[in-house]
């Protein structure tokens, strides 16, 4: 039913012509359960101060989580929140993807965030905004946005019968297991996988609705978490990154590593300097140890600056938010109370 009311008011934009022409309009995903409500209003409010024009910006907020207060937290933070997907807005749809729960499991204990429903709500992204568009942004929310993505949109350029295009990070010999390779020979038809290769990281994406349509990716992956959630030994470790390299292996371009600058959440990254990280588009505090709203974080001058806008007092939900624990956060935000 959530998915329908979706689907209802994209097609109702359309024909008030909400969202405008829409070769003129770049589109960006987030999603959320709503337990992210801090590092969502930084990412949000860091993508729109960087981007030129952003009235021919439309930002979609996946959440899996139905509550209205938090929709009262995106109002309250002065997100230019819509009902409906117009272009200069934020909108946010309610989907259900409560069938997917009993499919997901991961292995390490540090990763259980990864059991999140928000985590897979980017496989549903071509679905959900084919009809408003051919290509559109995943964003995860642990980031801080410092280019401008309509210009990286409107200048982007497919190689090739690819779905998506990922930032390279790892290899492929670490995401896919023998297991899963044995999968995609036998369903893929992909004889010989090359362990040495670059894999993509999925926490930012650009997205091929049409061939994404075309090759099922969305089916691909849920038919293989069911495997993976039912078979004695599991395929994988993580969350969805190992069954999407799997599907897209061989249909993947690769983002500029400007555009997802990661790790900011790791130990290792605090030899970063501080003129490195200028120069970057995109910075994703990627880790679980150093996020900004820890008790250690990494860079929490440079992503606190989005979080409350010039002049204003923050707005009560940030304090009841439960990231709001970390002790440096609290002493930001608490001082900002006091200042304005």
């Amino acid at each position: 039913m959530t998915r329908f009311r979706c689907w209802l008011a994209m097609l109702l934009a359309m024909l008030h012509g909400a969202v405008g022409e829409p070769s003129n309009i770049q589109h960006v995903v987030y999603a959320t359960d709503g337990s992210e409500c801090i590092s969502l209003v930084a990412s949000l409010r860091s993508l729109i101060s960087n981007t030129a024009s952003p009235e021919r910006l439309a930002v979609h907020v996946f959440h899996t989580n139905y509550s209205r207060s938090f929709r009262q937290c995106m109002q309250c933070n002065k997100l230019p929140v819509s009902p409906l997907p117009m272009a200069g807005s934020v909108v946010i749809h309610d989907i259900e993807l409560e069938s997917l729960r009993d499919s997901i499991r991961v292995q390490k204990a540090q990763t259980q965030r990864l059991t999140a429903l928000a985590t897979y709500a980017r496989l549903f992204i071509p679905k959900m905004l084919s009809s408003l568009t051919n290509l559109s942004m995943y964003i995860d929310c642990d980031t801080i946005v410092q280019g401008d993505v309509v210009e990286l949109l409107d200048n982007w350029q497919w190689q090739g019968d690819v779905v998506l295009a990922g930032n390279r990070y790892s290899t492929v010999g670490k995401e896919l297991t023998p297991a899963l390779q044995e999968i995609g020979r036998e369903r893929y038809n992909v004889q010989q996988y090359d362990d040495a290769a670059e894999s993509f990281n999925t926490g930012v994406l650009i997205l091929n609705h049409p061939t994404w349509l075309a090759h099922n990716v969305t089916e691909e992956v849920l038919w293989l978490m069911s495997q993976h959630s039912q078979r004695k030994v599991p395929l994988w470790k993580l969350g969805v990154q190992p069954p999407l390299q799997l599907v897209a292996y061989n249909r993947s371009q690769t983002l500029p590593a400007e555009w997802n600058f990661s790790n900011l959440g790791k130990p290792s990254a605090k030899e970063f300097t501080r003129e490195l990280l200028a120069k970057q588009k995109l910075l994703h505090w990627a880790g679980s140890f150093n996020k900004p709203w820890s008790d250690d974080p990494n860079f929490f001058r440079l992503w606190a600056r989005h979080l409350v806008a010039e002049g204003s007092r923050p707005c009560h939900c940030l304090f009841e938010d439960p990231r709001s624990k970390g002790a440096r956060l609290r002493r930001y935000l608490e001082k900002l109370t006091a200042s304005n």
